[in-house]
């Protein structure tokens, strides 16, 4: 059996922070595609949709994605009429590779 590393915080959630307000993480350097972002500084400005987020991606729970609020509407519709873009594959991190080492047992050094 093989364990899986222990994974480093690069600390980008602690470093960057809202302008106005410090106390409050910007995440961004985080994924925040399909979140929604104030318009001015391009910012997730409730930190509670970034964590809605989290918890979906930790707890494996397809319901947890679905009560995850995204960006505003798009102009365009989906097939099934839906004009906002949702995740693709958002499970996917959740799988695991039957060959050769599982993606969670390897970790890399942060960038600079």
């Amino acid at each position: 059996m093989r364990l899986n590393v222990r994974h480093r915080s690069n600390s980008e959630e602690r470093r960057f922070r809202w302008p106005a307000d410090a106390t409050k993480p910007s995440y961004l350097a985080n994924f925040t595609k399909g979140l929604a972002h104030d318009n001015a500084t391009g910012l997730v400005p409730d930190p509670g949709d970034y964590q809605a987020f989290v918890r979906g991606i930790d707890s494996g729970n397809p319901r947890d994605f679905i009560d995850t609020p995204l960006g505003p509407k798009a102009g365009w519709c989906t097939a099934k009429g839906l004009k906002v873009r949702a995740w693709e594959s958002q499970g996917a991190g959740l799988t695991f590779d039957l060959e050769g080492p599982d993606a969670h047992a390897c970790d890399h050094a942060s960038g600079p």
